[in-house]
């Protein structure tokens, strides 16, 4: 089955990227893509699927890209009826924080649609709510709103601990960037935060492989986190994460990889 072949591929891309191998995973979503557009299978939601993951995938190399991406998955998803889906929702969360990051105005909306979708789903107890809210947590501090940036960013730390998530690379994340919110804030609090995110962070350097893309954003992390410290809290342009993996890269403008797909002329554009 053509369909459940490159689902395959989609999903082997994910655990390549959840190992650091951010290229390889690029090439297994464009050979998804061209598996499915190949049968004539673009009006499905894994093709809808594989076009929000190459999204993520231009982050890093041609930011102008993405929200192309990002439209014609919308688009997609739309066209099969799945607007009512996880997948759905956290697309509508990637546009918005992307948005976010060029500096343009409507993700706000985004993020709320994002968040009801969730909320009806009944999927407010999950991993991918909490990167939501943190998510939300991010916009507040980018536009210097700190209190609600507060609220967004310790909800998502204390769901991810309910969801026992308190030892992973994300948790490290969020601890970070609570810390930076809660030192701007001035709450005393900010030193024991940044404290839990280096101690968990030396734990996961430790079974982290060295010499790996992943292994090299926490380094930055701990060096950051160091900092904030040693500087009482002063952290400059705040926690961001390392240039290395999907979602955490500047805009960096250069073009490279496939154009997004046409369909005869379906699909939509930023």
């Amino acid at each position: 089955n053509t369909e459940e072949y490159a689902d395959f591929l989609k999903c082997r891309a994910l655990h390549l990227r959840f190992l650091g191998h951010y290229d390889e995973m690029t090439k297994q979503l464009h050979k998804a893509q061209e598996v499915l557009e190949k049968a004539g299978l673009q009006e499905t939601r894994t093709y809808a699927g594989v076009l929000r993951y190459l999204g993520q995938c231009y982050r890093h190399t041609a930011p102008g890209k993405v929200m192309e991406y990002y439209e014609n998955s919308k688009y997609y998803f739309e066209e099969t009826k799945s607007t009512f889906s996880q997948g759905y929702a956290s697309l509508l969360s990637d546009m918005a924080l992307h948005i976010f990051r060029r500096h343009r105005e409507g993700g706000t909306e985004l993020f709320e649609q994002a968040r009801r979708m969730f909320v009806a789903l009944g999927l407010t107890q999950s991993a991918e709510y909490a990167s939501i809210v943190d998510k939300f947590g991010k916009h507040y501090r980018y536009h210097h709103m700190l209190p609600e940036a507060y609220e967004k960013m310790k909800e998502a730390s204390d769901l991810q601990v309910e969801l026992r998530m308190g030892k992973t690379r994300n948790h490290a994340h969020v601890l970070a960037d609570l810390a930076s919110v809660e030192a701007a804030l001035k709450k005393p609090e900010w030193e024991v935060t940044i404290a839990l995110c280096l101690d968990l962070v030396d734990r996961l350097l430790e079974e982290e492989e060295k010499d790996t893309a992943e292994h090299d954003t926490l380094r930055r992390l701990k060096e950051k986190a160091e900092s904030m410290l040693a500087n009482k809290g002063d952290h400059g342009k705040g926690m961001r994460r390392s240039r290395n993996g999907p979602g955490n890269q500047g805009d960096n403008d250069q073009t490279s990889g496939k154009s997004t797909p046409r369909d005869k002329g379906k699909g939509r554009t930023w």
